[in-house]
């Protein structure tokens, strides 16, 4: 069974003016497959919405659609009977003002919103066509819908959210964030404090076992390649005799008694002769000069040597020594004579950091105290802004709810002091919680304990009545809000809604008649089927339709002539 809201029901009155939708509208719903909605195509328009229908016929599914488009948690029970996969997706006009993250190409007019939910409990998310975590739609829906539920009310009884909408109420969140960042950045050198402080002991003995490693490798003082060229040095000595006889035999045999010379220049001198005879021969002649050259060279460079080299016991030991040292320095320090010496100089660097810890608590101690004072500085600001927002809040409130039929009652947000070390919290120096005196001559009373379910009902309008006044979201929605209030204020809430439609797109889920007959455009739900599927249809409504729909909002069925001309005098009169 499928459902449409394109077209209106009934209609006999002349159509609205066209008007462009104000940035951030939401301007269509459509949903797919959704728990008992088959298909269905809502086209929303500017100002107040209203959707009316029997209970059980569909209505809060179409919120709870919103919200798994708007990113909230779902899962696969949501996917119609029989069904792979649910789809609800959402176009909005583009607001003025977008959250960068979303990272939107500048051209476009509209913001597509698509969530899909699988019955394997897979799904996905779009935004504009292009695959989105879901966590983005969630970014998007903050920034484009609010939505208040049924259970909004009970919210209103825990305190700890009170402070929150205090501070939005007073636009505070910035002051509320500076004293969050003064008191995140004093928590942090506290934290450097307590380490340095509690680490005392393992800073000594640390500081004992650093000292000793870098005096032990300063006191050696390595060079780069030390190693290497005393292995050089060593294999030479090491080996002084067999170099000193290879040596030797070398000189005597190029020596012999000059004869290998002597040879070389019979020959050179019989060449000279001959290269009168035979020029050819000049350039053999001219290679035994050089050979004569090179062996004489060679025969004075091994004499030198030899007088040079020779067996040293004492320097030997001395370089067995030092090369000993440093293999005991490797095992300890590293593979490489380069390792021990970038050993020695991080254990430098750490034993001097923690010999400056002393001076670095001096430090962090004068930071935190300066800390703390401009955070109490901002913290008693806060508390100061905090005190003129309640009273101004205590003030709206109080008029909303003598309108909502609540004269006597007294509603007040408490804001005290903490007292003790750990009043300074990332929220201030303040316990915020919302007090209620439901009649006249009783005492404050935090709201749980005073408020019965219409009360609460009309407290939490009086408070999104004040506070969405000065909500910037585009998009606010009511999911049967009245609930508890009764018939008799359905005239205030009604107009309360349409002047908050003023400044907002809102979509209502009502039963109240008056709420309503104050909406823009009106749709209906229903449920139905067609032989075989239970489905919900939602149709816009208008003229003798809408009359009929008020009628039996006002005085149920059947529907009477007197029902009819009533709801014809509030449509009138709206």
């Amino acid at each position: 069974m499928s459902a449409a809201s394109s077209s209106a029901a009934g209609s006999s009155a002349p159509p609205a003016a066209v008007t462009s939708p104000p940035p951030g509208s939401l301007i269509e719903l459509r949903i797919k497959d959704f728990a008992i909605i088959d298909e269905l195509s809502l086209s929303l328009e500017p100002g107040l919405n209203a959707l009316t229908g029997e209970t059980g016929a569909g209505k809060s599914i179409l919120i709870d659609a919103l919200g798994a488009v708007l990113g909230e948690r779902t899962g696969p029970n949501v996917v119609r009977a029989g069904a792979q996969r649910a789809l609800v997706e959402a176009t909005f006009v583009r607001p003025v003002d977008l959250p960068d993250e979303l990272e939107l190409d500048g051209e476009d007019d509209v913001i597509i919103l698509s969530r899909e939910i699988g019955s394997n409990g897979r799904g996905g998310a779009r935004l504009n066509g292009r695959t989105v975590p879901v966590s983005l739609l969630q970014v998007a829906g903050r920034a484009l819908v609010d939505v208040h539920g049924q259970s909004d009310h009970q919210s209103l009884f825990r305190p700890v959210g009170h402070m929150r909408l205090l501070d939005r109420f007073g636009g505070l969140e910035g002051q509320r964030q500076q004293v969050a960042a003064a008191v995140q950045q004093l928590r942090q050198v506290g934290q450097q404090l307590e380490a340095l402080r509690g680490a005392a002991r393992d800073r000594a003995r640390q500081q004992d076992l650093l000292r000793f490693q870098a005096d032990e490798i300063e006191a050696a003082q390595l060079t780069p390649g030390e190693d290497e060229d005393l292995a050089h040095r060593r294999l030479l000595l090491a080996s002084a005799e067999k170099i000193r006889e290879a040596v030797s035999e070398a000189l005597a045999r190029l020596n012999d008694d000059g004869q290998a010379m002597d040879a070389v220049q019979a020959a050179a001198k019989q060449l000279s002769d001959a290269i009168r005879l035979d020029p050819a021969l000049e350039q053999p002649a001219q290679e035994l000069e050089l050979a004569l050259t090179g062996l004489q060279d060679a025969g004075r460079s091994l004499a030198r040597y030899l007088d040079a080299v020779e067996a040293d016991p004492a320097e030997l030991q001395r370089i067995d020594d030092r090369l000993e040292l440093i293999r005991g320095l490797k095992r300890k320090y590293g593979d490489s004579l380069d390792e021990v010496l970038a050993f020695g100089r991080d254990a430098a660097l750490q034993l001097a950091e923690i010999e400056g810890a002393d001076a670095r608590i001096e430090e962090l101690d004068v930071q935190a105290q300066r800390l703390l004072e401009e955070a109490n500085v901002l913290a008693a600001a806060l508390s100061e802004a905090r005190q003129d927002a309640a009273e101004r809040l205590a003030s709206q409130v109080g008029v909303e709810l003598a309108e909502l039929s609540m004269k006597g009652a007294q509603f007040a947000a408490s804001v005290r002091r903490r007292e003790g070390p750990d009043a300074l919290q990332p929220g201030g120096l303040d316990e915020v919680e919302f007090l209620l005196s439901a009649n006249r001559g009783e005492p404050l009373r935090p709201l749980a304990q005073v408020a019965s379910g219409g009360e609460a009902s009309r407290v939490m309008l009086a408070l999104k009545s004040v506070f969405s006044a000065a909500d910037q979201t585009p998009v606010l929605v009511f999911d049967e809000i009245e609930v508890g209030v009764g018939a008799r204020s359905g005239h205030v809430i009604g107009d309360k809604l349409r002047h908050l439609a003023a400044g907002h797109q809102v979509l209502c889920i009502t039963h109240l008649a008056p709420v309503a007959a104050r909406a823009n455009a009106h749709f209906k739900v229903t449920k139905g089927t067609d032989g075989e599927r239970t489905g919900t249809l939602v149709l816009r409504i208008e003229g003798e339709a809408r009359v009929r729909e008020m009628a039996e909002m006002l005085a149920g069925h059947p529907i009477s002539e007197a029902a009819i001309e009533s709801a014809r005098q509030l449509l009138a009169a709206c």
